[in-house]
Order: structure tokens, then C-alpha cells, then sequence
């Protein structure tokens, strides 16, 4: 089963853009990483009106869109947990990062920036943040906060070392 990192902060902390930066890294290094990006909106996942939106439209409790090169699986969304869902899916993954997913029971990085004016998930233990990737303006700002390790924002190779070191500690 694939070790599950959540990359979770707030909208427009940098989430997508770190998340960019270390695969591939992790890539380079041997570790096959698969990415899950939650949204609360709703998207359209086909064109409508197409084949493959017909089918499912029609009932298909699984329909698959495949070209030369790619492939994209459609389905109901069962109220499933992450791991899961993450079992069913993410065969011969070493590392699956999540992106958001500040609800579930994972270890959890939060990517925080002073600067967007936002409060920290970290300031609330309810959400279980372990690690906050941050700038030393970050650091300034969350001063007093207890238990926590700090990774600089802008070094993405010390980042990837701390997500290798939790794969083989399997934390």
C-alpha cells in the first residue's frame, strides 16, 4: 500500500506549485508518486453530450476514456476513505500526495505563506498538522507554536528528503 501525504494550507498558499516541484524530484529518486487533487466545487469531468458521457449518463458504474497515449476513469464518488479509495486505484505507487484533504487522518504538510493574510490550519489542532513548509516570514508568524518541524518553502530538495525519510520510517 502506498504511503499518503497530504500537501494541504490554504487557497493560494502554494500548494500546486510545490506539489510541481516535487514529483518530479521524487521522480528522479525511485519513488513512483501518484497525486490527488481534492476540490469542493463541481467540475465536468467529460463533454457533454459526448460517447463516454452518454454512458455514464446512461448508468455505467464505471467508464474509462482511453487515446494512444492516456487514459482518464470516471465514476460515482463513494462516500469511501482516502486509503481506500487510494487502494482501489494507485497499484505500484510508492507515494500518493494528496492536494488539500485537511480533514483526513494522514500525515499532513501545511504549505503556509504569511503574506496571503490567511490563518494557519496549524493553528488549530484539530486538524492534526505535523510538518508546515514555510518562509522565515512563516516561521516569524507561527512563533509559539509547539511540535511542529519547519521546511523552507523555497527548498524543494530538503523537502523531498524529509518525504523519503517518512517512507522508510513507513510513518
Amino acid at each position: 500500500m502506498a504511503k499518503i501525504i497530504a500537501v494541504t494550507g490554504r487557497s493560494g498558499s502554494g500548494k500546486t506549485t510545490l506539489i510541481s516541484k516535487l514529483i518530479p524530484i521524487l521522480k528522479k529518486r525511485g519513488i513512483r508518486t501518484g497525486s490527488i487533487k481534492q476540490t469542493h466545487h463541481s467540475v465536468p469531468l467529460d463533454t457533454p453530450g459526448k460517447d463516454s458521457d452518454l454512458h455514464i449518463q446512461s448508468g455505467s458504474e464505471i467508464t474509462a476514456v482511453m487515446t494512444p497515449d492516456k487514459f482518464g476513469i470516471f465514476s460515482e464518488r463513494k462516500n469511501e476513505s482516502i486509503e481506500k479509495f487510494a487502494k482501489k486505484y494507485f497499484h505500484d505507487i510508492d507515494l500518493i500526495l494528496l492536494e488539500g484533504f485537511k480533514n483526513e487522518n494522514v500525515y499532513k504538510m501545511e504549505v503556509f505563506r504569511a503574506e496571503t493574510g490567511k490563518k494557519p490550519l496549524c493553528s488549530d489542532k484539530t486538524f492534526h498538522i505535523q510538518t508546515v513548509i514555510t518562509d522565515e516570514e512563516g516561521k516569524k508568524y507561527l512563533k509559539g507554536i509547539d511540535s511542529l518541524n519547519f521546511l523552507d518553502i523555497k527548498n524543494p530538495e530538503r523537502i523531498a528528503d524529509s518525504i523519503e525519510n517518512l517512507l522508510k520510517k513507513n510513518v
